[in-house]
């Protein structure tokens, strides 16, 4: 159960090796690390989404956009990154804020 949806991610490693050649140590430094920090996004969005926890419980909703979020940045563009990116932003932004009002709804 648990094991397949926290590794289920890595088996998208290897499109990553194909999509981001730097990952396998070809290309500038700055791009190597570039691609292996968008690559770690994904997987931690990936992992998220199937888990159903990023920094808190999620629901449905923000699963689903998650999900999108992940999907994007396996994409190799500069608009997918960003667009990958700024969902993850947001979902983070808004499971800080529902922590943060159920800690104050608990005091």
């Amino acid at each position: 159960g648990h094991a397949l949806r926290i590794g289920g991610a890595i088996y998208f490693i290897p499109f990553m090796f194909v999509y981001r050649p730097s990952l396998l140590l070809m290309g500038s430094p700055l791009q190597i690390a570039y691609d292996f920090a968008i690559t770690a996004l994904a997987i931690w969005a990936m992992t998220g989404a199937m888990m159903g926890y990023l920094l808190g419980t999620l629901n449905a909703v923000e699963r689903a956009v998650l999900l999108v979020a992940a999907l994007i940045l396996y994409y190799p563009a500069a608009w997918a990154d960003a667009s990958g990116v700024g969902l993850l932003v947001v979902i983070a932004i808004l499971q800080t804020r529902k922590g943060k009002m159920a800690a104050l709804g608990a005091e």
